[in-house]
């Protein structure tokens, strides 16, 4: 047995993929660039943003939050779910928000102020056109 390893097997056990999914991604899936739509909520200091990306004629969602002592972010990744329309992945990133936010009662108190975000209104992305 031969302590040095082949090239490829060296590649197996790689923690970084040899190349991005899509050419819209990086090596973890993650999607960069510009998203194809956004929205964002601020109250004072505190803030909530949402992001569309769309890859392939599917859309994907990626955020931030900022409220009180909580900050959170979550990445689009080519690997999460996709949805058909920028719309459902719009309110399925709203959902998502308001059970990470509704975790922390102070925070849950906070996010109460967030209207556009808690009540998917529809028309933050009228520019978002689903291709």
């Amino acid at each position: 047995m031969s302590d040095i390893s082949s090239p490829d097997d060296i590649r197996k056990i790689s923690l970084v993929p040899a190349k991005p999914p899509n050419a819209l991604c990086d090596a973890w899936g993650n999607i960069r660039g510009e998203p194809a739509g956004s929205t964002e909520e601020r109250h004072g200091d505190y803030y909530v943003k949402i992001f569309i990306y769309s890859v392939d004629g599917r859309f994907y969602y990626g955020y931030q939050i900022k409220i009180g002592t909580m900050i959170r972010q979550k990445t689009a990744n080519i690997k999460d779910r996709s949805f058909s329309t920028a719309e459902i992945a719009r309110s399925s990133a709203s959902v998502e928000i308001e059970r990470v936010c509704g975790t922390n009662k102070n925070v849950n108190k906070l996010f109460a102020d967030f209207i556009r975000i808690r009540y998917n209104q529809g028309s933050l992305f009228e520019g978002v056109n689903d291709e």
